[in-house]
Formats: structure tokens, C-alpha cells, sequence
């Protein structure tokens, strides 16, 4: 689970990033498979293979079981600052 000063740092960078991140959802088009609007945590994983489902439940803000376009950028960044920026 991560620290809640990791959770803030991964958020305020997603809010840093904002919708500009174009790459951010290009990925939710790729996870969004079923082509609804919402991800589930497994579409979540084809693009986010490390991601863990107390991780997803975190950024599902309505916790209706879906991430939303507008609860992707916070778990996108998220999991880029957890995952994909270490050695």
C-alpha cells in the first residue's frame, strides 16, 4: 500500500499534468477495451501490468468498481511515479 506521502506526490503530479498528457489517454483508449467510457481493473492491467487492485480501488473517487476518464489521470500518474520511474 503506498505511503500517503507518495499517494500526494502522485496526484499533485497528475494534476501537474493534467489533461495534456497525451499519452495518459491514449492508454485509457487502449485499457478501455469494451470501448464504455469506464475501465475495470482487469482492462486496467493490460496497460498497467503491475497495478494492484488496492491501488485501483484508491483512485476509483465513486467506488462504482470502474475507473472513469476523469479518475485516469490521478491513477496514471500514479502508477508512472510508483512503477515506471525506477531503475
Amino acid at each position: 500500500m503506498p505511503r500517503p506521502r507518495t499517494l500526494s506526490l502522485a496526484i499533485a503530479a497528475g494534476l501537474l499534468l493534467g489533461s495534456a498528457g497525451t499519452a495518459s489517454a491514449t492508454a485509457f483508449g487502449r485499457a478501455d477495451t469494451n470501448h464504455d467510457g469506464r475501465v475495470t481493473y482487469e482492462e486496467t492491467r493490460t496497460v498497467m501490468p503491475k497495478l494492484k487492485q488496492v491501488s485501483f480501488d484508491r483512485f476509483d473517487t465513486n467506488k462504482d468498481g470502474f475507473i472513469e476518464k476523469n479518475e485516469w489521470s490521478g491513477l496514471d500518474a500514479f502508477y508512472t511515479f510508483t512503477y515506471m520511474q525506477r531503475n
